[in-house]
Formats: C-alpha cells, sequence, structure tokens
C-alpha cells in the first residue's frame, strides 16, 4: 500500500537526510582521528548514524517514485 506523501513531509525526508548524511561525515572524521576502544565506541556510532542515513534514503526514493510520471508502458496497459 502507497503512502500519500505531501510537499512538507517530503521537504521534512529531505532535511532529515541532509541532517544525518552531515552527521555521518563528521562521525567518520572522529573515527579516522580516534585510536583504540574509543575509535570502537566512534565505529559503532558511525553505524547507527549510517542506519538513519539509508533509512532517509530509501524514504526520499520511495518519495520520488509516487511523484514520478507513469512509464509509457503502464499507460498503454
Amino acid at each position: 500500500m502507497a503512502e500519500n506523501y505531501n510537499e512538507e513531509s517530503i521537504l521534512i525526508a529531505i532535511n532529515e537526510f541532509e541532517m544525518w548524511n552531515r552527521k555521518f561525515e563528521a562521525q567518520k572524521a572522529k573515527v579516522k582521528a580516534a585510536s583504540g576502544a574509543q575509535k570502537e565506541e566512534e565505529q559503532t556510532e558511525l553505524a547507527r548514524i549510517k542506519q538513519h542515513v539509508l533509512y532517509y534514503e530509501q524514504l526520499i526514493r520511495d518519495m520520488k517514485r509516487q511523484y514520478s510520471p507513469p512509464s509509457i508502458t503502464n499507460v498503454m496497459k
């Protein structure tokens, strides 16, 4: 069953994606700078943040699919 997304929900998803993506990039720098046990903790946090990035990436992809024009094949059925 397809969700009915409005403009506001799409903009929120894009903003969330951008926020989590910025956090991901910042966390990668922390992982690079850390060592030992601290590095392991930072890597765990990086994995958690990556899950958020992937979630919003997929959500935006689904939203885009909903708003994409139908293909000619589907129109001719």
